[in-house]
C-alpha cells in the first residue's frame, strides 16, 4: 500500500523533532509561529517553552495558550529595554552591517538560558 504525502511529512517531522530536541528539559523558543507550534507539538507533552518578550504581549498570551493545549511549562523570558542597547553595540558582529537588529534579537540570552 503506497502512503500518502501527509504521512510521509508528518513521519519525517515526527523524527526530525525525535532526533535534534533530545533533551526534554531544553525550552523551544516559542513565537507562536507554525513552525515553533508545530516542533512542539510533535515534540510531546512535558516539554518547556520559553517566550522572549517585553512582558506578557499578546505574542506571549497567543504562545502560552499554544504551550498549554501541548501540555508544555511555559515561561515569558524578560526582555530588558538595556537589551537593546546591547543589541546597538554588538549587533553588528552578527549582522555584519547588512541587515537590521532584528536578525541579532537573541545575542547574548544563551549563557543566561543555561542556567
Amino acid at each position: 500500500m503506497r502512503r500518502r504525502a501527509g504521512d510521509t511529512l508528518l513521519e519525517a517531522l515526527r523524527i526530525a523533532v525525535e532526533e535534534t530536541w533530545a533533551d526534554r528539559d531544553y525550552p523551544l523558543l516559542l513565537s507562536g509561529g507554525l513552525d515553533s507550534r508545530v516542533t512542539l507539538a510533535l515534540g510531546g507533552g512535558g516539554r518547556k517553552a520559553m517566550t522572549v518578550a517585553r512582558g506578557e504581549t499578546g505574542g506571549a498570551r497567543l504562545a502560552r495558550a499554544i504551550a498549554e493545549s501541548c501540555g508544555a511549562r511555559y515561561e515569558v523570558w524578560p526582555l530588558p529595554i538595556e537589551h537593546y542597547w546591547g543589541l546597538l553595540r554588538r549587533g553588528f558582529l552578527l549582522t555584519a552591517g547588512r541587515w537590521e537588529l532584528k536578525h541579532a534579537h537573541f545575542l547574548g540570552f544563551g549563557t543566561a538560558w543555561r542556567r
